[in-house]
């Protein structure tokens, strides 16, 4: 009268016992431990996952008390759930995340039955669940994601709390990234991506998964001594990733990213203008990616950017200008991770500057002007030379002043009056702000 799950445990044993008697070494009594309850299993109609995780176990289980070391066990217990869950047809990829996540709940094991703390558990079970990872060709942020999966199983059996839990999590995710030669700021990624990812098993909201990630990120990325800046892009992006996964809308997913970018700003003592700043990028990065990730064209890429770039600096109370400003900026870095070329970025800049400018009620006068120092900045941010960045502005000024139906004269005006100004921002002398504006005007007389 045992149950099914007992069944398969004893059918473990028997064929590890069986194996040892046969004068079979310890890793095969272990595979043949392994593959008696994962075949038990799968004739219970378990899942593919299922199969794989109760393989792992009696794997683990058989080597326990015989003579396997942990790391032996973690090997043994990951090889006996990718054989199963391949015999139940899981892809190559879920194999390989089955087999690291049987190595973790392995060393885990043997770390909860040598008396070490809950905390050693976690660390243990995700460097084996790593290890393992790496052995499956998982990329390095597939080895520090599913290292963190383990820490936070390991964590759970040891009876850690939430809060605990993610912040093991977050950490074993870190320390294999960087075991795999991550870039700091992948290693701050990783790290919100777990803490995300464990927020989202312990059933906490959206709001609270993306929070979470963001605030490990930037945690994270000060601890490895990127700059503030550095720590507010981690901690966006991070808060992105998670509500996109969390199903969030793609407002809602530049929402999160902005509030984590300025709420790690603060923390690294951004004055809250700088902080609100580095909060209004983040937002136009976390949409022009959802747009990316949704297939969409470059130049809606861009111009999805630049629209949430610019709803979140009018929620950080900017000035019409500063929402054009940042709606241009978003736009180009967009458009820049969409490939598009230099003058398509000036161009995408400029026209979404010209947008957030009549959203916040520009006349379009003051729409004109935002248009060339849209083009100006974003020509600088291309490193253009400081005449091609003038030619730019007067370039987008006068094209702008054209769709206002604005007259040849006021064109030519308008066009000038971009070039010169952008020429003094970059430091040009009088004559060459002159050159710049004559050059743009007779062009756009023309």
């Amino acid at each position: 009268n045992m149950t099914h799950q007992q069944q398969i445990v004893a059918s473990g044993k028997a064929a590890g016992i069986a194996a040892a008697n046969a004068g079979l070494t310890c890793e095969q009594q272990a595979a043949q431990a392994g593959i008696a309850a994962g075949d038990l299993a799968a004739s219970f109609n378990y899942t593919a996952t299922q199969q794989a995780v109760v393989a792992g176990a009696a794997a683990a289980l058989q080597g326990n008390p015989t003579c396997l070391t942990r790391a032996q066990q973690a090997a043994a217990a990951s090889a006996a759930a990718s054989t199963a869950g391949a015999k139940a047809g899981m892809t190559p990829w879920g194999q390989a995340t089955a087999g690291a996540t049987a190595a973790g709940a392995a060393a885990a094991l043997h770390s909860r039955a040598s008396g070490e703390t809950p905390n050693q558990q976690a660390t243990t079970a995700g460097v084996a669940a790593a290890i393992a990872g790496t052995s499956f060709g998982l990329t390095p942020a597939q080895q520090a994601a599913v290292a963190g999966a383990a820490a936070q199983a390991a964590g759970i059996i040891a009876g850690m709390t939430p809060e605990q839990l993610i912040a093991a999590a977050s950490t074993a995710a870190s320390n294999a990234a960087n075991v795999a030669g991550m870039t700091a700021m992948g290693q701050s990624l990783a790290a919100g991506a777990a803490a995300g990812a464990a927020a989202a098993n312990a059933t906490w909201t959206a709001d609270q998964q993306a929070t979470i990630a963001g605030s490990y990120a930037a945690s994270t990325a000060a601890s490895l001594n990127l700059t503030a800046t550095q720590q507010t892009i981690a901690a966006g992006a991070a808060a992105a990733a998670t509500g996109r996964i969390a199903g969030m809308t793609r407002e809602q997913q530049a929402a999160a990213a902005s509030a984590a970018a300025f709420a790690a700003g603060i923390l690294t003592g951004m004055s809250p203008e700088e902080a609100a700043a580095a909060a209004v990028i983040a937002a136009g990065a976390a949409a022009g990616v959802d747009s990316a990730t949704v297939g969409e064209s470059p130049s809606q890429q861009a111009v999805t950017a630049g629209s949430a770039a610019a709803v979140a600096a009018g929620s950080y109370n900017m000035t019409a200008v500063q929402q054009a400003a940042a709606a241009g900026a978003a736009a180009q870095a967009a458009a820049t991770l969409a490939g598009m070329t230099t003058q398509q970025q000036i161009d995408q800049a400029s026209a979404a500057a010209v947008g957030a400018g009549a959203a916040a009620g520009m006349t379009p006068n003051q729409q004109v002007v935002a248009a060339g120092t849209a083009a100006g900045v974003a020509g600088r941010t291309a490193g253009l030379s400081d005449g091609a960045q003038a030619a730019q502005a007067g370039a987008a000024a006068g094209n702008t002043a054209a769709t206002f139906n604005f007259t040849a004269y006021a064109q030519t005006v308008a066009a000038g009056y971009a070039a010169s100004t952008h020429g003094a921002l970059e430091g040009m002398t009088a004559t060459r702000q002159a050159t710049a504006a004559a050059n743009a005007a007779s062009l756009a007389g023309a």
